[in-house]
């Protein structure tokens, strides 16, 4: 347990518990089951939260100066994380190991991040200086409009939306007209695309 508790800052519980039952299947102790470790740990005040070179993906979010959706979604583009434990629910945790190797491979990824908190997270000033470097891409847009004209009045419109407006309707119902041929806030519609 002295070794476990000296390890216990650097790695989830999960690792730690894959860890502890390593080390005791070696010295020919029994097993214990996860539940009956965590138990301990909290007896023995051994917090279950990594302190050094883990992550999880809320402190990322914070850290790198962006919304937990955009942290989260680093794993789609290859970041290796793992999960406290196998029950639902459980935080996400990633090494700077593991950070350090996606922003190697991918800097692209980081460019829009706090510049202060990729130093604090990576600890590498070149990888750093690496990602900063990289240029900045405008995404397009996921709304694009497509124009339309009222036949009635022959008034055109940048999209759905502003005839929509126009007519008092939803958008979809100006989309309908002009898909279908209905009528739609009492007139006919056309898609100009």
């Amino acid at each position: 347990m002295d070794i476990i508790e000296e390890i216990s800052a650097s790695m989830p519980p999960k690792r730690l518990y894959l860890t502890y039952c390593r080390m005791a299947a070696d010295r020919g102790y029994p097993k214990r089951t996860e539940a009956a470790f965590r138990c301990k740990l909290e007896h023995m005040g051994i917090p279950l939260m990594p302190e050094l070179d883990f992550y999880k993906f809320p402190q990322l979010a914070e850290l790198f100066g962006t919304s937990r959706h955009i942290a989260y979604s680093l794993r789609k583009h290859g970041l290796k994380a793992e999960k406290e434990s196998d029950h639902d629910n459980q935080p996400w945790f990633v090494s700077r190991a593991e950070l350090k190797r996606l922003a190697r491979k991918k800097p692209g990824l980081f460019r829009d991040f706090d510049p202060d908190g990729l130093f604090v997270v990576l600890e590498d000033r070149a990888l750093v200086d690496l990602i900063l470097a990289q240029p900045k891409v405008n995404k397009p847009h996921r709304y694009n409009p497509t124009p339309c004209r009222c036949v009635e009045t022959g008034q055109e419109f940048l999209g759905f939306r502003d005839a929509g407006r126009f007519a008092y309707v939803d958008p979809s119902a100006i989309y309908n007209s002009c898909k279908y041929g209905y009528r739609a806030g009492g007139y006919h519609w056309v898609a100009l695309r």
